[in-house]
């Protein structure tokens, strides 16, 4: 049940009062044998004590940005912010790759943190790195050992339910990360509907493997969890990328019921788990795996669901939804199994905006799975994207949202809080540009891709995923989910198309030339396009995002700048192919 709060200091306390003694966050890495945990009281005390530390160095609103790993430690200091009425910024403890360092960057000179709250063994890198980017930021090292009971007691700060609660920064596939600005409110209401959308309470186990500075893993299978007082297993994500058959392995230790994740980890746990593994593991405790944070691939579920049959797996249990950090987290969702929809559409009405579902007898028609249904709450529309007219069920547009998780724009961008906020729809205001497309069928939402990377064709509009899904299937010498296709050309008529793709372990030893043959061969057979331009690149190499999402933007600026980690490239000299 859905406790009644206000705000996110009220979730805790509450929780604490009721639930004092249960355990709210588990580390399960070490899982039996050396777990660490935390109790809904517990987990109160130490923010309180921290927030009385924060509040030496900060006032209520400045921003305070937290550096560290997925961790109990993680939620302490979040709630420490909230307790101290300062505004958190959700980051992380950056790696070794200069990549996560320079994001870092870009997310400080945006919100401008009076403090940073660090892991303790981190105090020597994020300190080098502040100085020589010139940042003057203050740091407080978490280490629940050495916490003791402040000399000036906390005091409740006067939280408004329209206060900032934190920045969350967009993971950035197209642009720089921004920071959106959530409130308690907002929060409040999208979190009700989270749990009330996928019948979630006290009673259920969930299982976080995602990362606490994305939208899923903080809204979705934290703060969600929080509302109704579950329990929430804490879980490396790197560890998990690494070895996907471990979370389902701790699925089934600890009898979870709830976990998330995106499209790809159906295929990574599908390659990665033998048969022989399949035969230990019982997932029929899981009646929830919300599937988003991407474009859903209706094969992908189908595969999943037939590979993991014989493990008790319920195959509703895969729900997949539409989310995105402007509206805190969830925008549709499949909650009943007659939600989840595959239809089948006609491929050249699709190219040029209109659906057209086929009797599902057509050699070439798209296989298309719909990401949830639209929920009460939050308004959906189909626009035109130039006009923002409202378009009719069926046909193609930008996704335009409104409703009380709507966030409140982006930190210190005016214009483009302008551009893309509080847009009349039908005479209604108050609706945000996605930045998506999609179609509206059934009451039901379809992803088709982004706005900035759709690419018009001889009067046909093409998606970089279905090309590069293509490719990922030809071979194992292909990174899985390691292509990139964009266009290079201005001409809204001919398109000059180009694949990055990564290769695996496996490619590197292959004759190139051969594979990028192979490459052009199939996307003209299956796509009629003949492709401008070819790159094969080093296993790891492709630009992502923090969460996994394919940065085809900045693939396309290290194409134009010859910067890519090229093993093998190929440019179209009018050569006929056989």
């Amino acid at each position: 049940m859905v406790s009644h709060n206000h705000t996110l200091l009220d979730v805790l306390e509450n929780n604490a009062k009721q639930y004092p003694d249960k355990i709210a966050l588990i580390e399960a890495d070490n899982v039996p044998d050396k777990a660490k945990s935390i109790t809904y009281k517990t987990l109160s005390e130490r923010a309180r004590i921290l927030s009385s530390k924060i509040a030496l160095q900060s006032k209520f609103g400045d921003r305070v940005i937290i550096l560290m790993p997925n961790s109990i430690d993680y939620v302490v200091a979040f709630f420490a912010c909230v307790y101290a009425g300062v505004i958190a910024v959700t980051a992380y403890q950056p790696g070794k790759k200069q990549r996560s360092w320079q994001r870092l960057n870009k997310i400080v000179k945006d919100c401008q943190p009076e403090l940073a709250l660090i892991s303790p063994d981190s105090i020597g890198d994020i300190d080098n790195w502040s100085a020589k980017s010139g940042f003057s930021l203050n740091l407080l090292a978490i280490d629940s050992e050495l916490e003791t009971t402040p000399k000036v007691p906390w005091k409740k700060p006067n939280i408004d339910v329209d206060d900032i609660a934190y920045l969350q920064y967009s993971s950035g596939t197209t642009d720089s990360p921004k920071g959106v600005i959530l409130t308690h409110k907002n929060l409040i209401t999208n979190t009700s509907l989270i749990a009330t959308q996928f019948d979630i309470s006290e009673r259920d186990i969930f299982l976080n493997w995602l990362p606490l500075y994305h939208d899923m893993g903080f809204v979705g299978l934290l703060l969600a969890p929080m509302r109704v007082a579950g329990q929430i297993y804490l879980v490396n994500p790197k560890k998990v990328a690494q070895s996907p058959q471990g979370l389902l392995k701790l699925i089934a230790n600890v009898k979870a019921t709830v976990t998330a994740g995106p499209n790809f980890f159906l295929d990574l746990a599908v390659k990665a788990v033998s048969s022989s593994d399949k035969e230990t593991l019982d997932l029929s405790t899981l009646k929830t795996f919300v599937l988003g944070a991407g474009l859903i691939n209706a094969h992908t579920i189908k595969h999943f669901n037939h590979y993991f049959s014989n493990t008790g797996l319920c195959p509703s249990a895969i729900k997949p939804s539409y989310g995105m950090a402007e509206n805190c987290l969830l925008v549709t969702a499949t909650t009943k199994p007659e939600d989840l929809a595959l239809i089948e559409a006609e491929p050249t009405s699709f190219h040029k905006g209109k659906i057209s579902v086929t009797s599902g007898l057509q050699a070439n028609a798209l296989p298309l799975i719909n990401s949830g249904a639209i929920i009460p709450g939050i308004s959906v529309k189909i626009c035109q994207p130039q006009t923002h007219d409202e378009l009719e069920d069926g046909k193609i547009g930008e996704i335009l949202i409104a409703g009380d998780s709507l966030a409140q724009g982006y930190w210190q961008k005016p214009n483009l809080n302008s551009d893309n906020l509080n847009i009349c729809v039908n005479g209604q205001s108050g609706f945000m540009r996605t930045g998506d497309l999609g179609f509206i069928h059934q009451n039901r939402l379809y992803i088709t891709g982004r706005t900035k990377e759709v690419i018009p064709h001889q009067n046909k509009l093409y998606y970089p995923q279905h090309i590069e899904h293509t490719v990922m299937a030809l071979s194992d010498n292909f990174a899985p989910f390691g292509g990139a296709v964009f266009n290079t050309s201005n001409d809204k008529q001919n398109a000059e198309i180009i694949l990055v793709q990564e290769l695996s372990r496996q490619g590197i030893k292959a004759d190139h030339k051969k594979l990028i043959v192979q490459i052009r061969l199939a996307v003209k057979q299956i796509h009629q396009i003949k492709l401008a331009g070819v790159v094969l690149i080093k296993p790891g190499s492709l630009n992502k995002t923090t969460s996994g999402k394919i940065q085809r933007y900045a693939c396309k600026q290290a194409y134009l700048s010859d910067s890519l980690s090229s093993l093998e490239s190929w440019v179209d000299t009018a050569e006929v192919i056989y």
